[in-house]
């Protein structure tokens, strides 16, 4: 596994995970699949990065907004923001998302970010 900056060639296997892991997950949340120009809304405002396994898929994804940026949504004074976590199925119990969390703590510190707010939903699994 490798973890990296996501890149504009990412955009559409990035909505498609997105719209994997969320899209249907409840009859309260989001029905409809991610287009690229939400993609590319989060992209930028917000520092997205990717897993890609060892043929070079991207299988896990999460954003991070700095502290002040636009697109926060529960974040205080001085927080960052990490938003959009998602691994594929195929992919999980392997410690990505954990290796993606770790990587937003380490750039919310550089950012000078005084914490970071993650909020989730009950059929956010």
């Amino acid at each position: 596994m490798r973890i990296r900056e996501a890149a504009e060639a990412d955009a559409e296997a990035v909505a498609a995970l997105w719209t994997e892991v969320y899209a249907g997950a409840g009859p309260e949340g989001r029905q409809e699949p991610y287009s690229l120009q939400e993609y590319f809304t989060v992209a930028g405002d917000a520092e997205v990065s990717v897993a890609e396994d060892e043929g070079g898929a991207v299988v896990a994804v999460v954003a991070l907004f700095a502290p002040g940026s636009p697109g926060r949504s529960v974040a205080g004074a001085g927080e960052a923001e990490l938003v959009r976590l998602g691994v594929a199925g195929a992919a999980r119990r392997r410690g990505v998302g954990r290796a993606l969390v770790e990587r937003c703590a380490v750039r919310a510190r550089a950012l000078g970010a005084e914490g970071v707010a993650l909020w989730s939903r009950p059929y956010q699994v």
